[in-house]
């Protein structure tokens, strides 16, 4: 029976570290963004997926729950601002895709675009807001 009881908790334990953080696009740039992110998928690996349209003013769910403790993100607004980071992963530019394997550039089907890293493993939402200035999205403790 307490085998059972720990095995329980340990259990739920791992469920609630392994659902660390939701992530929100906030967008209030005064225009449109396109939004795309990229993931860890294991193995040295990322996948890019985009483009997410936020419309200006919206907030809007990006990533459910997940064991992910970073994410990173590159926007382009519909007037031709860019909003990137430290970070250099494949997209396809100007349609919907997912790349796997988007850290091979040597290899990369599209073009290159930065990237922010956004920490997701303190909160249970992490919201990213994007403003005209585009100040403090990158977090430099992704840079380990």
């Amino acid at each position: 029976m307490i085998y059972k009881v720990a095995l329980s908790i340990l259990s739920g334990f791992l469920a609630t570290a392994a659902s660390a953080a939701q992530v929100k696009l906030c967008n209030y740039t005064g225009e449109n963004i396109y939004v795309v992110r990229a993931e860890y998928t294991g193995s040295s690996n990322f996948r890019t997926v985009g483009y997410f349209k936020v419309e200006n003013g919206v907030c809007k769910l990006n990533v459910a729950k997940t064991a992910n403790t970073r994410y990173y993100f590159h926007a382009k607004s519909e007037s031709g601002k860019t909003y990137g980071g430290p970070s250099t992963f494949c997209v396809v530019p100007n349609k919907a895709f997912t790349l796997e394997a988007a850290q091979d550039l040597a290899s990369c089907p599209g073009n290159t675009r930065s990237f922010f890293c956004r920490w997701t493993a303190d909160a249970e939402v992490d919201e990213v807001v994007f403003t005209q200035g585009g100040q403090g999205l990158h977090e430099g403790r992704c840079d380990i």
